[in-house]
């Protein structure tokens, strides 16, 4: 005899109600109970720390660290014109070429622009019947030159109209005369030993700069270079080696750079292969009217040191004094020592303490506040 539906639906409908209440109690129950068995586990019960123990090893490190370079530059000299006029026909200096006494720089209008050194800069034309100190400065330079051989006495006479009218000519004068023409002459002073041509402002085809204005301008000359260590304390060894990046200066017997490494760093600079720190773009920019850069090197002694090494977690540091943990016949003690440097993870102590076999490598998990 078959059961009447409804009967059936009835049945069915509390055994999917059953199976619900079960899976929805059983894993609430289990979460219930396992919670209070955790929350019954006795304090005394957790494990205290376990000590690590690390052992010490002896090495040969070379010493090295940042350091802060200071270069002061010399004013940047320029060439000034006097009295310039005319078309600038031909241009006979470029960028990175020295220039001479003597030196035709341009010819305006096809007369040659010569820079002449003298003590002072000659500022009147001189003709015939003229005298001073400018005519001696005038002989002198001829003199020089093996177009005047009489001694200078300041006089413009015969002699010295010859030498300047020979002169000429051979400068390239096209119409070469016995007058002195200061306009014709940029003054290059005597006491400026560098002498090589960062920039132009002569161009063919172009009006001749104002009078007062620049013709020639001479690169920067570096003047004095200081060292400094970045780190605080930390004291430079020497011989070390300088270096910015991949590029090396040299070998350095003092903070002092020599002529040569001072005249390579200048022209690492200048090239921008070596170039101030980002933050100090402020100084990068001054240093383009030729005044102060700084920049970050580093050194590396070139002789090795003897020391111990040890985990970095190791040591303690307390009011000033490091310490590690070691192994006494009393027990766990501090020993005191002097960390002189460190590295991926380690640290570096003098060899007065390679007597220390092994250290606490977690003296702050196993002992808490620790004081050396």
């Amino acid at each position: 005899m078959r059961a009447p539906r409804g009967l059936v639906t009835h049945a069915a409908s509390a055994l999917i109600r059953t199976f619900r209440v079960v899976f929805l109690l059983v894993p609430a129950a289990t979460l219930v109970y396992a919670a209070a068995q955790f929350r019954e586990v006795p304090a005394e019960l957790d494990p205290d720390p376990v000590e690590v123990w690390s052992p010490t090893r002896t090495d040969e490190i070379f010493r090295e660290g940042t350091v802060t370079l200071t270069l002061k530059y010399e004013p940047r000299t320029e060439l000034v014109g006097l009295d310039l006029s005319g078309l600038v026909t031909s241009v006979s200096v470029s960028a990175g070429q020295p220039v001479e006494s003597g030196d035709v720089l341009a010819t305006i209008e096809g007369r040659p622009l010569v820079a002449l050194v003298s003590e002072r800069p000659f500022y009147r034309d001189l003709v015939a019947g003229e005298s001073g100190e400018d005519v001696r400065e005038l002989q002198m330079l001829l003199g020089d030159l093996g177009l005047y051989e009489s001694p200078p006495d300041g006089k413009y006479g015969t002699r010295t109209a010859r030498a300047v009218e020979q002169w000429r000519a051979a400068i390239g004068d096209p119409a070469p005369t016995r007058e002195f023409l200061a306009s014709e002459v940029v003054w290059l002073p005597a006491d400026v030993e560098h002498r090589v041509v960062e920039a132009v402002n002569l161009h063919q085809g172009s009006p001749a700069p104002a009078s007062g204005e620049w013709v020639v301008r001479f690169s920067r000359v570096l003047a004095t270079v200081s060292m400094s260590a970045n780190a605080e304390g930390t004291d430079l060894e020497f011989p070390a080696e300088l270096s910015f990046d991949e590029i090396t200066i040299g070998e350095l017997d003092s903070p002092t750079l020599n002529q040569s490494q001072m005249d390579r760093l200048s022209d690492l600079v200048d090239s921008g292969q070596v170039r101030p720190a980002e933050d100090r773009a402020g100084t990068e920019t001054a240093s383009t009217s030729g005044q102060t850069i700084q920049l970050d090197g580093r050194v590396r002694s070139k002789a090795s040191r003897a020391v111990v090494v040890m985990p970095a977690s190791a040591v303690v540091h307390d009011s000033g004094t490091d310490c590690v943990w070691i192994r006494r016949d009393t027990g766990i003690a501090p020993h005191r020592l002097e960390v002189v440097g460190g590295s991926l993870g380690v640290v570096y102590a003098p060899s007065s303490n390679a007597d220390i076999a092994e250290v606490l490598a977690n003296p702050l998990e196993v002992l808490g506040s620790t004081r050396c």
